[in-house]
C-alpha cells in the first residue's frame, strides 16, 4: 500500500486531484474513472487510469493494458511501463516486453530507458546499451543528463558522458537539463554553461528543472528562466520545480500556470510538483 502525506503528477493526461480522489482528465479535459480512496497516481504519455485498487495503463488510443493486481503504485514514461502482478515490464516504443523485475518494486522509465533486473537496476542509453548497474535493489531515476548509480555513489553524466562529481555516500540523485551535482553533504544546482549556483545548507535532495531551483540553507527558492527568484518556502521542504512553476508559500503549495496566474492551493505543508499539465488539488 502507499502511505503516507500524497503528492500527485500531472502529465499530458491531465491529471486534477479533488480531495480523496484522484481524477486523470484526457486532452479535452473530460474526467476518466476516478481512484476509490487516496492513493497517488501518476500520468504519463501512456495514459494511466486509476479504478479502485487496480491500476490500469491506457494506450494512446486508450485501450486499457493489463492491470496489476493489486493496490500498488505503478508509473508510465515514453517506453511504456506494463504493470502485470507482482512483476513490473517496461515496454518498448514497439511495445516489446524488456526484462521483468523479479519482485513487487516501483521501477520509473525515462528517455533513457531504466531496466529493472531482480534487485539491480540497470539504466538503458538510448541505443540500449547498458551502463553500469546499482550494486543493491534501490531506485534510480535516469533523465536527459544519464544518471549513472555505482555502487553507493551516484555520478550524474553530461550528454557527452562526462561523469560529473559523485556524492559521498549513497544517496539518490535525480538529474535534469540543469544539470545537479551532489557535492557530499552539499547539494549545487548547475547552470547550462555549467556555473555552480547557491548550494543547500545540509544534506538533503534536490531536484532541478528548465525553472532552474536554488536550494538557500532551509529555504528553497524557485527561479525564473531569468533567474528572478520567486517566493520561497518558510521552512526545510523539498520544492521540485517544472515549466509550470511551482511556487511555495509557507506551509501553503501553489501551483503557478506558465502566465503566473495561481491556481488553487493545498490546505497543508506537503510536497507538490507542477508539470507542462497544470496540476491543481485541494486535500480536506
Amino acid at each position: 500500500m502507499i502511505t503516507g502525506p500524497r503528492h500527485q503528477t500531472g502529465s499530458e493526461a491531465k491529471s486534477l486531484a479533488l480531495g480523496p480522489t484522484c481524477y486523470l482528465l484526457s486532452h479535452d479535459h473530460t474526467p476518466l474513472r476516478p481512484t476509490s480512496s487516496d492513493k497517488q497516481c501518476v500520468g504519463s504519455e501512456a495514459k494511466s487510469l486509476a479504478l479502485g485498487p487496480t491500476s490500469y495503463l491506457q494506450s494512446h488510443d486508450h485501450t486499457p493494458l493489463l492491470p496489476t493486481s493489486s493496490d500498488k503504485q505503478c508509473v508510465g514514461s515514453e517506453a511504456k511501463s506494463l504493470a502485470l502482478g507482482p512483476t513490473c515490464y517496461l515496454l518498448s516504443h514497439d511495445h516489446t516486453p524488456l526484462l521483468p523485475t523479479s519482485s513487487d518494486r516501483q521501477c520509473v522509465g525515462s528517455e533513457a530507458k531504466s531496466l529493472a533486473l531482480g534487485p539491480t537496476c540497470y539504466l538503458l542509453s538510448h541505443d540500449h546499451t547498458l551502463l553500469l548497474p546499482t550494486s543493491s535493489d534501490r531506485q534510480c531515476v535516469g533523465s536527459e543528463a544519464k544518471s549513472l548509480a555505482l555502487g553507493p555513489t551516484c555520478y550524474l553524466l553530461s550528454h557527452d558522458h562526462t561523469p560529473l562529481r559523485p556524492t559521498s555516500s549513497d544517496r539518490q540523485c535525480v538529474g535534469s537539463e540543469a544539470k545537479s551535482l551532489a557535492l557530499g553533504p552539499t547539494c549545487y544546482l548547475l547552470s547550462h554553461d555549467h556555473t555552480p549556483l547557491r548550494p543547500t545548507s545540509s544534506d538533503r535532495q534536490c531536484v532541478g528543472s528548465e525553472a532552474k531551483s536554488l536550494a538557500l540553507g532551509p529555504t528553497c527558492y524557485l527561479l525564473s528562466h531569468d533567474h528572478t527568484p520567486l517566493r520561497p518556502t518558510s521552512s526545510d521542504r523539498q520544492c521540485v520545480g517544472s515549466e509550470a512553476k511551482s511556487l511555495a508559500l509557507g506551509p501553503t503549495c501553489y501551483l503557478l500556470s506558465h502566465d503566473h496566474t495561481l491556481l488553487l492551493p493545498t490546505s497543508s505543508d506537503r510536497q507538490c510538483v507542477g508539470s507542462q499539465a497544470r496540476g491543481r488539488w485541494h486535500i480536506s
